[in-house]
C-alpha cells in the first residue's frame, strides 16, 4: 500500500505546482498531439470489472474488482479530496490505478500546462525515477500527457494524466510493473478503458 499512498501525495503536489506562479525547472514540452481512442481495449477488457466513479465523472475497466480509498488533506490552496481506485495482481507484480483530485480553486487561476508538467516532475521526484518517454495526448477535449517512468529499482510506470479545467480536476490512470516490463496488452487495454465523462 506504500506505493499507492505515495501516488496520492504526488498528485497533490502536482496540483499545487499548477497553481503556483513559479516552477522549479523548465523542461522541453512534448510537441505531438495524440488522441486516445478507447475502442481497441473493448475485446481485451470484455470480462474485466466495469468501474464507475462515485461522482460519475469517469469510468474504467479493471482486471479485478478494485479497492477504493478516499483521503483528505490540508494544503496551501485549501482542503483537497483525493479518490484512489486500484487493483493489484500480486502474481504478475502489476497494479492498475486511477486517481482523481478536484481542487478548491478558480479554474482561471490554474495553468493547465504547468499542472501537467508539475505532475510529471513530481511523479519522477516521488519515485526517484527517470522519465523515459513523454507525449502530449488529449481525450474528449481534455489535455493530457502520457509518460513512462523507470525507478532505480527498475519498477516501470505508464501514466496518463488529464486535466478538466472546469474543476479543475486532475485525473491519473497508472499501470505499474515491478519487473519493469510494460509491454503487455493489459497496459494499453486498461489505459484505453479510462473514460472521462
Amino acid at each position: 500500500m506504500k506505493l499507492y499512498s505515495r501516488t496520492v501525495l504526488l498528485a497533490l503536489i502536482a496540483f499545487v505546482s499548477g497553481c503556483s506562479k513559479k516552477i522549479d525547472a523548465i523542461f522541453p514540452s512534448p510537441t505531438a498531439i495524440q488522441v486516445v481512442d478507447p475502442e481497441p481495449a473493448k475485446s481485451i477488457t470484455s470480462n474485466w470489472y466495469g468501474y464507475i466513479s462515485k461522482d460519475d465523472s469517469y469510468s474504467a475497466k479493471f482486471p479485478a474488482h478494485p479497492q477504493e480509498f478516499n483521503q483528505s488533506t490540508d494544503s496551501p490552496i485549501g482542503k483537497l479530496n483525493v479518490a484512489l481506485v486500484f487493483s493489484e495482481d500480486k502474481t504478475s507484480g502489476r497494479a492498475y490505478l486511477i486517481q482523481s483530485n478536484k481542487y478548491p480553486v478558480e479554474s482561471s487561476n490554474f495553468d493547465i500546462e504547468r499542472g501537467l508538467t508539475g505532475a510529471r516532475d513530481r511523479i519522477a521526484q516521488t519515485y526517484n525515477g527517470s522519465v523515459t518517454g513523454e507525449r502530449n495526448i488529449s481525450y474528449n477535449g481534455y489535455p493530457g500527457r502520457e509518460i513512462t517512468l523507470r525507478t532505480q529499482s527498475s519498477v516501470a510506470f505508464k501514466v496518463r494524466i488529464f486535466i478538466d479545467s472546469k474543476g479543475p480536476t486532475l485525473y491519473q490512470a497508472v499501470v505499474t510493473a515491478q519487473d519493469g516490463d510494460l509491454d503487455f496488452v493489459q497496459t494499453t487495454a486498461f489505459l484505453d478503458s479510462f473514460n472521462i465523462k
